[in-house]
């Protein structure tokens, strides 16, 4: 049976991640209304279009569910604003 060759991820973690820095810099500073600071890592998101069309946004308080996990690991109240 011949061995099905498997694709290597390149190295790009770096570029990405100053990237994404940039990004969220400029966005906060364009976009306060629709920009909040994550409780967990502190980094900014905005606003998704599931959470607009429902309403959420003001009810949420971390950028992902692996946020959300770490909050309640880590003792941070679910009550904060």
């Amino acid at each position: 049976m011949p061995q099905l060759s498997r694709k290597t991820t390149r190295k790009v973690q770096g570029h990405v991640a100053r990237h994404k820095n940039v990004r969220y810099h400029n966005d906060a500073a364009l976009f306060p209304d629709n920009v909040k600071t994550c409780l967990v890592c502190q980094r900014p998101f905005e606003n998704r279009k599931r959470w607009a069309k429902r309403g959420q946004f003001a009810a949420v308080k971390y950028c992902s569910d692996r946020c959300r996990r770490e909050a309640r690991r880590i003792g941070i109240s679910e009550g904060l604003s």
